[in-house]
């Protein structure tokens, strides 16, 4: 269905809904993970969230509708795409906020944002490393470093303790035999809503095995703003530049989720204009981000695998997610509901999320078509990717920089190695064919 076909509200609530609850879970992750580093209280806990969701919000915004700057330039691409935590500063901002403390965090974020803002101005100009194999390895790096965390989540409960109990394990695979099953036999809103459904159904059963805490939901208040800059702004000359790095990779996985998003709905590549307004507005929203209190923006690879999926591309549908997201973020008794989502459902429903996003990559991939040596530059890239992920101390004797950067990035590693590799035939490619003419003209 295209763009131009109308969507009724009752038929784009529930799609809504859905990319809502696909983004939920990544967005309040990092915060969370944050919060945990600093040793935060419940109140900056909940603000980390609140302040999450907020820019996720306004970025999107910013993405689905452009605004123009000058000359060929817009602010945002138009593209369906929704904007959350860019997980390629996961593990680098965990990091800076255990170590250096937020004021720091957010500063140095701040900076390398406004960089990431200028990048988008040039993107375009070097868009040929930016191939179809680049962006699949990306993308599969990124399923496959997620399947940790969803598993995890798979076999938890509300407690610690609780981690690996047999109720745990059997919701989560009722969400996935659900969403599977929908979408063999469901026809229409049943099958385009599946994730939701699946979500929906594993919570209400999650209920009466004690699984579900609602204790949170009544001790949160109705209406909280996040405010800007409520940490404080420091800057550190090295994290700036780390981040600076990280934000070039992040670039390229905004590209890798743009793709996802263009060939699973439209059946063709990201145009230039696309590439660098999509960069530009990421860039303005990471700034933004900074500000209150939160990470880089991203495109989310997880809704773009929704929108394979299910090929809805109508604005209406982002614009009501974008929606529920802003009124989740200044909400906190609403956020707490979805809070009191049981790991286990959350696990089964990503899990099926990250395998779609690793399938999209492979899909990246074929397009590369029967080449012996992208098939070896993508399997060495993702090797050492996955490598690094379940053997993250292996950078311990290594400067610190370079274990913030690749150490605590799998992502980053495999996404290097690549573009090291794909260079390098390039010139291999370039050397032989000169000397072949040189040779020829002998």
């Amino acid at each position: 269905m295209s763009d131009n076909n109308k969507l009724l509200i009752g038929e784009a609530l529930p799609l809504s809904f859905q990319h809502l609850l696909a983004m939920f879970v990544g967005t309040i992750v990092p915060p969370i993970l944050i919060a945990g580093a600093i040793g935060a209280s419940i109140e900056q806990r909940i603000t980390l969230i609140q302040s999450a969701l907020f820019v996720s919000a306004i970025a999107t915004f910013i993405q689905l509708f452009p605004l123009p700057l000058f000359k060929k330039y817009k602010l945002g691409s138009g593209l369906p795409m929704m904007m959350g935590m860019s997980y390629v500063f996961l593990g680098l901002t965990v990091a800076v906020a255990k170590d250096q403390g937020l004021p720091v965090l957010f500063g140095s974020l701040l900076v390398a944002s406004i960089i990431g803002v200028f990048m988008g101005f040039y993107v375009d100009r070097i868009k040929k490393i930016f191939t179809p194999l680049i962006s699949g390895v990306l993308v599969i790096c990124m399923g496959i470093g997620l399947y940790p965390s969803a598993v995890k989540n798979f076999a938890s409960g509300i407690k610690p303790e609780n981690y690996g109990d047999p109720k745990n394990i059997f919701v989560g695979l009722l969400v996935v035999f659900i969403i599977a099953i929908l979408n063999k036999i469901g026809r229409g809103m049943i099958k385009n809503a599946a994730i939701v459904i699946g979500m929906i159904v594993g919570y209400i059963v999650a209920i009466p095995l004690g699984m579900v805490d609602f204790s949170s939901i009544a001790e949160a208040g109705w209406l909280a703003i996040p405010k800007p800059m409520a940490y404080g702004i420091e800057f550190d000359t090295g994290i700036i530049i780390t981040f600076t790095i990280a934000y070039a990779i992040s670039i390229i996985s905004l590209l890798g989720c743009g793709t996802v998003t263009t060939f699973g709905a439209y059946g063709r590549p990201l145009k230039g204009e696309e590439i660098a307004n999509s960069t530009i507005a990421m860039g303005v929203g990471s700034v933004i981000s900074s500000l209150f209190g939160s990470i880089p923006m991203a495109g989310l690879t997880q809704n773009a695998a929704i929108i394979s999926i299910n090929k809805k591309t109508q604005k209406v549908i982002f614009v009501l997610a974008s929606l529920m997201v802003l009124v989740t973020s200044i909400s906190p008794k609403i956020a707490s509901c979805l809070i009191s989502i049981p790991n286990s459902v959350i696990g089964g429903g990503t899990l099926v999320i990250f395998g779609m996003i690793t399938i999209s990559g492979m899909g990246l991939l074929n397009r590369v078509g029967d080449n012996e040596y992208s098939k070896l530059i993508a399997g060495i890239s993702i090797a050492i990717s996955i490598g690094i992920t379940y053997n993250p101390t292996m950078f311990l004797k290594f400067s610190p920089t370079i274990q913030t950067l690749i150490g605590k990035s799998s992502l980053i590693s495999g996404v290097i190695i690549a573009l090291i590799l794909q260079e390098l035939y390039r010139l291999i490619d370039s050397f032989n064919s000169k000397k072949k003419v040189i040779q020829e003209n002998i």
